[in-house]
């Protein structure tokens, strides 16, 4: 038969039990180039690229099809594709003091990642450097929070402050993640990290530390990141003070810092949401809005008028943007020509309330527009 031009499964079986029944223990393949030079291949939608001994650094990577033949993204204009980009065998670790400021450090050299004093809590200004570690220096800064003082400040963490800000891991096998800085492997927690160590040996690999196990792999691996499992190099922390998220073992007790209510509030709770001023003419819709606390921009919200629309709160579009006037010259040019609209406040990470409907209830968040999208975290609203 043509080995690799007409391979039939069955019958190498069957030879193989052939061999074994004659007593041999090992067979010897020889391959032919023309079976097996490269060519081109312009169909398959995943590819293999082995570099060997690649160089340390920034690498840019260019994909070119002979023929895009499914649009991803139907709201922009031609057509569009989505790539994913997995990396295997590479340490993915920053080198610092290349003057780049890269995955894990807060700055290199010059590259402070757009990062100034008041980002670091010293409401005095002055200038922000970066330490030979490739962590911030804030010893040209002025009025800087003071670790030590019992205080989680601005600009302290669980990891630069730890006598002000606590922090507790909280790892467990059968969480879903392999949580590889924690010690979990395929060998110690089979439930989190995706394996396969019986069977074919090709077949067979290990998440975890990408020594353990046979045939192990790191968090690299796709096979790590699948089947409802996903791998992790950083230690778990249930919580850690000063991140600027209030997690759930977090509570304005035991870590201000986070938990102090920041998020905006209903805007238009105190004064009502009002339109001031019509031109037909260019379609510029005047409003009026009253400013929820803790928002330092707004978003209108829209959908078209209708009445299932309105009962389901059906949002098709979003006006970002506004700033924080209480007042916003609207250009209507590209809406649905009957429409419902609110607005609503955020602090630049989170949004707030969207109001409530006649029964009292929060109206439903928009999780559909893309224009401006922003979580809601209606437990630490400011009202």
């Amino acid at each position: 038969m043509g080995w690799w031009t007409d391979f039939d499964s069955a019958e190498v079986g069957a030879d193989f039990e052939r061999i074994v029944g004659a007593g041999f223990d090992s067979v010897r393949l020889f391959l032919t180039w023309e079976a097996f030079q490269p060519a081109p291949n312009t169909v398959d939608t995943v590819e293999n690229v082995f570099v060997e001994n690649p160089a340390s650094g920034n690498w840019s990577v260019e994909i070119t099809a002979s023929e895009v033949n499914q649009d991803a993204w139907l709201d922009t204009p031609g057509d569009d594709v989505t790539f994913a980009l997995v990396v295997t065998g590479a340490s993915g670790e920053a080198v610092c003091g290349n003057d780049v400021r890269e995955y894990g450090e807060d700055c290199d050299g010059l590259d402070l990642g757009g990062a100034v004093c008041t980002d670091r809590g010293c409401t005095g200004g002055g200038a922000l450097s970066c330490n030979i570690d490739c962590t911030y220096s804030t010893t040209a800064c002025l009025d800087c929070p003071v670790c030590g003082d019992g205080s989680c400040d601005l600009g302290e963490d669980c990891n630069d402050c730890i006598a002000d800000c606590d922090s507790a891991p909280d790892f467990v096998c059968g969480n879903g993640v392999c949580e590889t800085a924690d010690g979990e492997t395929c060998l110690t927690c089979p439930e989190d990290c995706n394996n396969v160590q019986k069977g074919k040996p090709s077949k067979r690999y290990c998440c975890g530390d990408g020594i353990a196990g046979d045939h192990p792999v790191d968090c690299g691996d796709a096979r790590c990141n699948a089947g409802g499992n996903s791998c992790s190099v950083l230690p778990a922390l249930a919580y850690c003070c000063g991140d600027a998220v209030c997690e759930d073992i977090e509570d304005i007790g035991n870590c201000a810092a986070d938990c102090t209510p920041t998020v905006p509030g209903e805007a238009g709770d105190v004064e009502f949401l009002q339109v001031t001023g019509f031109d037909p003419a260019s379609g510029m819709l005047s409003i009026s809005y009253g400013v929820p606390c803790a928002a330092t921009d707004h978003t209108i919200e829209f959908g078209e008028l209708s009445h299932p629309n309105l009962a389901a709160y059906n949002w098709s579009g979003q006006e970002c943007g506004l700033g924080n006037t209480g007042a916003y010259d609207w250009s209507t040019s590209g809406t649905p020509d009957a429409m419902f609209f609110v607005v609503v406040g955020n602090n630049g990470g989170q949004e707030g309330s969207y109001g409530t409907d006649h029964g009292g209830l929060e109206r439903p968040e928009d999780t559909v527009s893309t224009s401006c999208p922003m979580e809601q975290n209606l437990a630490y609203s400011c009202e």
